[in-house]
């Protein structure tokens, strides 16, 4: 049985290793510089994602969103949208999911929009 050409494995390992330099090919070891850098991409992703759940909140509460632009959500969430592709496209969990969330939040203001001028246009004023 053949084991293949272990020097050619090797290069390709090295080769992956310089295309995606962020990855680690052994366990456990990760640059602590790329660790703080991941760790700071979290915690913001994570915040700029909190942050849309009071607006969530707050439309859902007041059953109304006169406020909030639409074009501006719909633009906003194309955005999102290219991100998450992005993120798709360098396999960076955080871009993926912090924008995912993110997306779904906006999706959701765009909804209760949709849904709360319809009934504000349907009820006499």
């Amino acid at each position: 049985m053949s084991e293949g050409n272990p020097s050619r494995a090797h290069g390709k390992r090295e080769a992956d290793r310089r295309a995606h330099p962020q990855r680690s090919f052994r366990r456990g070891s990760m640059d602590p510089s790329l660790l703080i850098v991941t760790l700071v991409g979290s915690v913001s992703a994570a915040l700029t994602t909190a942050a849309f759940v009071p607006q969530v909140i707050r439309v859902w509460r007041l059953k109304d969103a006169k406020e909030i632009s639409f074009p501006t959500f719909v633009i906003f969430s194309v955005g999102l949208a290219g991100w998450v592709g992005y993120g798709t496209l360098v396999a960076s969990v955080p871009i993926i999911a912090a924008n995912a969330l993110t997306l779904v939040l906006a999706l959701v203001i765009l909804v209760l929009k949709a849904r709360f001028d319809r009934s504000a246009r349907a009820v006499p004023g």
